[in-house]
């Protein structure tokens, strides 16, 4: 009698690995590119963490000396730009800005108050990520 638990009990053991590897098969497929997305989740992030750090400047967004706006394609000057300018107003840095290695390319166009961010993610599709004062969204 108890080896035919034992049996039993491995049918039904074996039954669960079988339908969980099947389950996780489906999810894989279903998935299409799980590290894509995460490519562009940890964009998205990154571009949430600068909007925070624009939230901070007193003056406006503008980081030029143009009065009708200001446009820049280089992460690491505007980077270095919004430091500058968080320094000057506060004293001290209060967000630390992402290092900019998840962005296969970068701009940021703004006036004294509003912003656009554009940054392509280093996804497979090549993924663009939008950020404004009011929200982010990909195409």
């Amino acid at each position: 009698m108890s080896a035919s638990i034992l049996r039993a009990l491995g049918t039904v053991l074996l039954g669960i690995i079988v339908v969980w590897i099947v389950w996780v098969a489906f999810i894989a497929t279903k998935s299409e590119m799980p590290l894509d997305n995460a490519q562009v989740k940890l964009t998205m992030s990154d571009v949430e963490i600068i909007r925070i750090a624009l939230e901070n400047l007193v003056e406006g967004y503008n980081l030029g000396e143009e009065e009708k706006g200001y446009a820049i394609k280089s992460y690491e000057i505007f980077k270095k730009k919004i430091t500058e300018r968080i320094d000057e107003q506060m004293g001290v840095m209060s967000v630390d800005l992402p290092q900019g290695k998840n962005f296969a390319s970068f701009s940021y166009r703004a006036d004294k108050t509003s912003y656009h961010i554009v940054v392509q993610a280093k996804d497979k599709n090549g993924t663009m990520i939008h950020g404004t004062r009011e929200k982010i969204w990909y195409e």
